[in-house]
C-alpha cells in the first residue's frame, strides 16, 4: 500500500518537473511553448547523461 502511495507521488513530481501539467492544461501559448522548451532540454541532458555514464564504464 505505501510504495503504491510512494509511486504516485514519485509520478506527480515527474510531471511537475517535466511541466507536463501545463501543456495539458494551460491557455497561455508563451507557457507552453517554454515547458516544451524545458522539457527538450531535460530529455537531452539525460541522454547526455546516458552516454557519458555508458561511455565511462
Amino acid at each position: 500500500m505505501m510504495l503504491a502511495q510512494i509511486r504516485i507521488m514519485a509520478r506527480l513530481e515527474l510531471c511537475n518537473l517535466f511541466g507536463i501539467n501545463i501543456l495539458r492544461f494551460s491557455k497561455d501559448k508563451r507557457k507552453k511553448k517554454r515547458a516544451v522548451m524545458l522539457s527538450v532540454l531535460w530529455v537531452l541532458l539525460i541522454i547526455m547523461l546516458l552516454f557519458y555514464v555508458g561511455g565511462l564504464s
